[in-house]
């Protein structure tokens, strides 16, 4: 650890904890003008438009009786990458063990508005206008709060003061503790050091750094570390993911469900964990259920979250009257989490859950600007409780060759594969008919047709059809029909494709058809299905020719 002798105002290092001497040390917002480690070193560092800020924070330590600062613009040596990584990492540490902390708000001249809520009475609620008050004040206002850095630099020190622009002393965390509260959005029991940070939730820690931000995405998440009791290595140029990867740092120490209890909007809202700290905004009144009986512990593996969590159904499995399976292609599930909200006694909160097609493997179905609470007791709850893997990302089926946008209808030829070939295909752009393949883009009515050549004197039309389905939460597909009809050689297959399509709507509910032909006798059958092919998720449609005995020619479906 390298300190800032106020005397000399000279660096002196310090390489054993059982050396370091009694320091302060300050927490403030940077700007262009700071004074650095290299300037420091300098013999006109008076000179730099920074030096009066470090010079004042050095008088008050020495008004303090103490002969050593921490400052973080010149105390590091941001030159290693080595040290810079270990002085983050021991930062919440460092401000912890420091006799005082000056925090000096650059912005704030006066504070007259919040005089009269200076040691506010702990049993005295506040009423909505004095809340008004404080959140409108000059100190509320001040950038500090807004700042990622600063909220660890809040909550570790012992004894913490705030300095406005003059550097005069505005008042302590503790003389101002109502209005630090209401500010920061931190409870009075952390401020006050009367409860331990652990014996709080995820979720709500993660709620205080919401409205923070850094300069760099990176520091967003590193700037928590010391909050979670965590050390990671710094990655810088990873962006966001850095703040995924804390996430997964605490889940390996901690088995509280409310780091999945996130909300809002999102371009990948079916991601298991927060992409930032904004999306726990709305978290800080949601508790974990330690002693939940089926608060099982979990565990993030390559192949996602191994988690034994109860399952609800949202649509149970029903057919139509026609026969037809009406549920969506993918079973969605509720998922209670071992979580509440505080003032909520009705439930737990959950999240909702979409199968894949592997087994016992799961992706967050959507999130929403709101979690909701479902109401279940221990004993239901185990009778549900199944092991399961939640996938962070969508990737496994709706991420399949962006299925989400577009799906292949795959021909597969059965039986008497030589005596029945395709000739024409519409519309041609979206056939590739060397592999039998049929792929439309982005449009909500699917259908194809394809010209069929049996030896016979007439042609055959496949017509085959499925539907995309898009709300604003996801991305589904509909039913899908085949059909078959008997043509004339000469019959424009789009004209048949076109007309059937406006006709015959009645048909295009059908999964499977047949047409018996005469000259030679024969029998077509078509079945279309889903189905995965070499890990893409498409349509099958199945084609198969037989022959029979002599028939008429008729067109049917089933």
């Amino acid at each position: 650890m390298r300190l800032l002798n106020v005397r000399t105002m000279t660096l002196e290092s310090f390489g054993s904890q059982n050396s370091i001497p009694l320091y302060a040390i300050l927490s403030h917002t940077w700007n262009a003008e700071e004074l650095t480690f290299d300037d420091l070193q300098g013999q006109k560092a008076s000179c730099f438009p920074g030096f009066w800020k470090v010079e004042q924070s050095c008088n008050q330590t020495r008004l303090d009786g103490l002969r050593y600062i921490w400052i973080d613009t010149c105390c590091i040596d941001k030159r290693s990458s080595a040290e810079l990584s270990e002085t983050i990492n021991s930062m919440f540490k460092w401000y912890g063990e420091s006799v005082r902390c000056y925090a000096f708000l650059q912005d704030v001249d006066q504070c007259s508005d919040i005089e009269e809520f200076r040691w506010f009475p702990a049993d005295k609620d506040l009423s909505p206008n004095q809340e008004a008050q404080i959140r409108g004040s000059q100190l509320a206002k001040s950038r500090w709060w807004t700042r990622g850095w600063t909220l660890q630099e809040l909550i570790s020190p012992t004894v913490f003061e705030f300095y406005d622009s003059n550097f005069k002393l505005i008042g302590s965390r503790i003389e101002l503790l109502r209005v630090v509260s209401i500010v920061s959005g931190i409870n009075e029991e952390i401020l006050l050091h009367d409860t331990k940070l652990e014996n709080l939730g995820v979720a709500e820690r993660m709620s205080w750094a919401a409205d923070r931000e850094t300069t760099r995405a990176e520091d967003m998440a590193y700037s928590l570390l010391g909050i979670f009791n965590i050390h990671m290595p710094m990655l810088y140029g990873e962006g966001e993911r850095a703040f995924v990867r804390l996430q997964e740092e605490i889940i390996k120490i901690s088995n509280d469900h409310s780091i999945f209890a996130w909300s809002g909007s999102y371009h990948d809202n079916r991601a298991l964990l927060a992409p930032r700290s904004s999306f726990f905004r709305t978290a800080n009144r949601i508790l974990p259920l330690r002693h939940w009986e089926n608060a099982s512990e979990y565990a993030m593996t390559n192949a996602g979250l191994d988690i034994r969590l109860p399952l609800y159904e949202v649509f149970p499995y029903t057919v139509s009257d026609t026969g037809r399976d009406n549920r969506c292609r993918r079973r969605r599930w509720i998922a209670p989490l071992a979580c509440r909200y505080s003032m909520n006694f009705s439930g737990r909160i959950a999240i909702e859950l979409e199968e894949t097609t592997e087994k016992d493997i799961y992706v967050v179905y959507a999130r929403s600007q709101r979690l909701f609470v479902i109401d279940i007791n221990a004993e239901d709850a185990s009778r549900h409780m199944k092991s399961i893997l939640i996938r962070q990302r969508a990737y496994t089926d709706d991420m399949r060759a962006n299925t989400r946008d577009n799906k292949k209808c795959v021909i597969q030829w059965k039986g008497h594969q030589n005596s029945l070939k395709s000739k024409d295909c519409w519309p041609r752009e979206v056939w590739s008919m060397d592999r039998d393949v049929f792929w439309v883009k982005r449009s909500a009515h699917i259908m194809g047709g394809l010209r069929l050549y049996s030896g016979n004197k007439s042609d055959v039309i496949l017509r085959m059809g499925y539907e995309r389905l898009e709300s604003a939460r996801a991305v589904t597909w509909g039913e899908s029909w085949v059909a078959l009809e008997a043509i004339q050689p000469g019959s424009s297959i789009q004209e048949c494709c076109e007309g059937y399509l406006k006709a015959d709507s009645e048909s295009q509910t059908n999964e499977r058809a047949q047409i018996v032909l005469s000259m030679p006798e024969i029998i077509i059958h078509a079945k279309i299905g889903n189905q995965i092919i070499l890990e893409e998720d498409v349509f099958l449609v199945e084609i198969q020719m037989e022959t029979k005995g002599k028939q008429t020619g008729q067109r049917s479906g089933r």
